[in-house]
């Protein structure tokens, strides 16, 4: 008897490991998931293109401290790395604090003689941030969505970092020749 009772206990036991396993596999931010990350695996030729638009522009112009912080924005490891990256809930969240940070900036910049177009691209930054900002709320916020969905999700981020990355280069040159014209 007393056999059974530990056999059923040992067999019992292994299947709550095994459903906390499945668990954490396929819904790795749900409230029962053991490790609640997600690796991000970038698409190599994806990240090549995006490094080398981010270097090009760091090369080429000094950004002032307003605009540092969406140039932040840009500049996140998980955007620049050609590696895998283990992303977690507290990742999402300091991604979240640097869409705010750049919106905030982007709203506070001087625009001085404002050129159609300069107005027009801040305004699509401005609109990249709410959508990101929307991104990654909803993957904070649904801790039932499937691995593969939240993969799917981060890819649909970088698809959105990399056409934003582009607006605000083209946002930046209107704004230093707007600069330069002023002094």
């Amino acid at each position: 008897m007393k056999k059974s009772i530990k056999r059923v206990i040992q067999i019992g036991g292994l299947g709550i490991l095994i459903l906390f396993l499945g668990i954490t596999w396929f819904y790795p931010y749900s409230f029962l998931s053991l490790k609640k990350s997600v690796t991000y695996k970038p698409y190599v030729a994806a990240v090549k293109d995006y490094r080398k638009m981010v270097d090009e522009f760091k090369q080429t112009y000094e950004p002032n401290d307003q605009i540092q912080p969406v140039l932040a924005l840009y500049e996140q490891t998980w955007l620049l790395s050609e590696k895998n990256v283990e992303m977690t809930v507290e990742d999402i969240d300091v991604m979240l604090k640097k869409v705010k940070e750049a919106r905030s900036s982007l709203l506070q910049l001087d625009l001085g003689t404002i050129s159609p177009y300069e107005v027009e691209d801040r305004n699509i930054l401005l609109g990249n941030c709410d959508s990101f900002e929307k991104d990654m709320e909803s993957i904070k916020k649904h801790k039932t969505h499937s691995r593969m969905k939240i993969t799917r999700e981060y890819h649909s981020l970088m698809a959105g970092f990399m056409t934003s990355v582009h607006v605000f280069v083209e946002f930046y040159e209107i704004h230093e020749k707007g600069e330069e014209h002023i002094e």
